[in-house]
């Protein structure tokens, strides 16, 4: 079993000019190889928790520890820091005046010359940059800089890389390949990785472990099967999708179940609802209303006779005619108190 190499311990972080301080007691572990996701909406601590991860950010109370040794005061140091972790924020600044093989061969400067020239390469096919490879940092567009920022790092000697969204500059066609090339070398770099993200269902094929945030405190921890199946609330539940609130008129009359005991939301993803043109035992019948196009596919918006609405997925434009019929496991419903 791989040991254990963070864990942040009751971790408080406030800023001088806000009065909502931005984490609160926070706590979780991060196992040596793991690949961490951090997710939540905007100015939920997502950046601040990297930070202080990557001893840049100081803390009010609590303490983190690397491999068992608590991490200084930022405060306290000359340069900010740890040795060991290297972070990736989502303004990348890169060595003034060299080139990207120049960057790239002074993180492998303890290698022989001739593994460096192979590592660089490597790290250049990884990030799409071999036609790069002669420029300085002056001449790099922004998504550029950010994938070379991200070759230094995984040529680093570090064994956690704390990465604040590092592909939000990257072009989308390129954004894929890179991501699927770093995270298939990553799984044997015997390296740590933390990442925050702001699209969840991103996180779902990466990721051994996603840390959930809102408003500075910590949601759920557990694994990517975890937090999408059983998720806490209907905020991290949202936060994979969108999610169809059903009420208790619904629930009685449609699906005869009762409202449970202390419940204060109901809801089932869009993606789990699946039309049909003809009934069976367990179909709703619902009437269509209208269509959206969503790329290779459409929404749907229904109706059903006790006025709630529905959203389903489908790939015809309309459906063939006014009545639909609609179906999901019950198991997948979702109850919050």
């Amino acid at each position: 079993m791989a040991k254990t190499l963070l864990k942040v311990d009751h971790l408080h972080v406030s800023y001088t000019n806000t009065a909502q301080p931005a984490l609160l007691d926070i706590s979780f572990q991060v196992k040596a190889g793991e690949c961490v996701a951090v997710i939540g909406e905007s100015g939920s601590g997502k950046s601040t928790l990297l930070r202080a991860i990557a001893c840049l950010q100081p803390c009010d109370e609590g303490a983190i520890y690397l491999e068992d040794s608590k991490l200084p005061d930022p405060l306290q140091l000359l340069v900010r820091g740890y040795e060991g972790i290297r972070y990736v924020s989502q303004d990348t600044i890169l060595p003034r005046l060299r080139t990207v093989e120049d960057m790239l061969r002074y993180e492998l400067r303890y290698f022989h010359t001739e593994e460096q020239s192979l590592l660089v390469d490597q790290y250049l096919d990884i990030f799409s940059l071999q036609e790069f490879r002669d420029r300085k940092d002056t001449e790099l567009s922004g998504g550029q800089k950010q994938r070379v920022a991200l070759s230094l790092a995984l040529a680093s000697d570090a064994s956690l890389l704390v990465l604040d969204e590092p592909f939000n500059q990257i072009d989308i066609i390129t954004r894929e390949k890179v991501k699927e090339q770093l995270f298939s070398y990553f799984k044997n770099s015997g390296k740590t990785l933390i990442m925050v993200t702001h699209d969840a269902m991103d996180a779902l094929p990466w990721s051994d472990k996603i840390v959930v945030l809102r408003d500075g405190h910590l949601l759920q921890v557990g694994t990517p099967e975890k937090v999408y199946e059983k998720p806490m609330d209907m905020y991290v539940a949202s936060l994979f999708g969108p999610v169809q609130l059903l009420n208790k008129k619904q629930l009685k009359v449609l699906l005869h179940i009762e409202w449970p005991a202390r419940c204060r939301y109901a809801g089932i993803r869009y993606t789990d609802v699946k039309h049909q043109s003809s009934k069976n035992k367990d179909a709703i019948a619902v009437s269509w209303v209208r269509s959206y196009y969503a790329g290779k596919q459409y929404k749907w918006l229904l109706k059903d006779h006790t006025g709630g609405d529905w959203m389903v997925y489908a790939s015809d434009k309309e459906p063939s005619g006014t009545t639909v019929y609609i179906s999901f496991p019950l198991s997948q419903i979702f109850f919050f108190k």
